[in-house]
């Protein structure tokens, strides 16, 4: 009698080892337990030789490397440019919630009376929709970086890359801030370094990757970003008033 084949659960292709060679799915032949489900978590975030951890170290020496190496299809290795972002954006946005108060914005940029409470409302909005707002960012970032980046001939899927893993490491740099924001006589401290962080994290990224002066690569991230911005205002203004015509029906 020929030996049963075990096949692979995932695509029933015959294994022939621990993983199979037609889709990769690891051969599983036990129930799932409480400790497993701890092991995969701690896998994922602290893994070494892949993992969040690995990749955000890897972008901290040496960025060009993983951005380059996942456009060229180097991917396994790397925690996805989009899941990097996501979860350090949705880090910040909780701790952003908690921690700073549209009232600490307001009294840092000097605003008060009737012009107050209007940035009161947007800072609510913008605090509670956070991580959707920078998701929703990067394509128009990439826009602009696709734009103004011309030494280095990417397409605009590969700035989209390039731009989830800069916001990435600044969101994921920039949890330090957090510290401040629970101190409130250092709340201006907080948001100059949180904005500092964000460019300058950036431009690195993007100097490295492009392979350009540093100061010429932050200038122009400033001036994607700036132009960004407008766009991004522009866009919500429009979602607005489209809201209060519906509200008003």
């Amino acid at each position: 009698m020929s030996e049963e084949k075990t096949l692979c659960k995932n695509c029933a292709e015959p294994l022939h080892g621990a993983y199979c060679s037609n889709c990769g799915q690891k051969l599983i032949t036990k129930r799932y337990t409480v400790l497993d489900s701890i092991h995969m978590v701690f896998n994922q975030v602290f893994n070494l030789e892949r993992g969040i951890m690995f990749t955000l170290k890897e972008l901290l020496v040496s960025p060009q490397k993983v951005t380059l190496d996942y456009i060229n299809g180097v991917t396994i290795k790397y925690f996805h440019p989009f899941r990097f972002l996501l979860v350090f954006a949705s880090i910040s946005a909780v701790l952003n919630y908690y921690f700073q108060s549209t009232d600490m914005v307001n009294e840092y940029f000097g605003l008060s009376g009737d012009q107050t409470e209007d940035t009161k409302k947007v800072g609510d909005i913008v605090n509670q929709n956070l991580t959707l707002i920078i998701l929703a960012a990067i394509p128009i970032f990439s826009f602009f970086t696709k734009l103004f980046y011309r030494k280095r001939d990417f397409n605009y899927t590969e700035h989209l890359i390039i731009n989830a893993y800069a916001n990435g490491l600044s969101s994921a740099l920039g949890l330090i801030t957090y510290i401040f924001y629970a101190i409130p006589s250092l709340v201006s401290v907080g948001i100059f370094l949180s904005s500092f962080l964000t460019f300058f994290v950036a431009g690195y990224v993007f100097s490295k990757t492009m392979k350009e002066n540093y100061f010429l690569s932050l200038f122009k991230y400033l001036f994607a970003f700036s132009l960004s911005l407008i766009s991004l205002m522009f866009v919500g203004a429009i979602i607005g008033i489209a809201y209060k015509m519906i509200t008003k029906i």
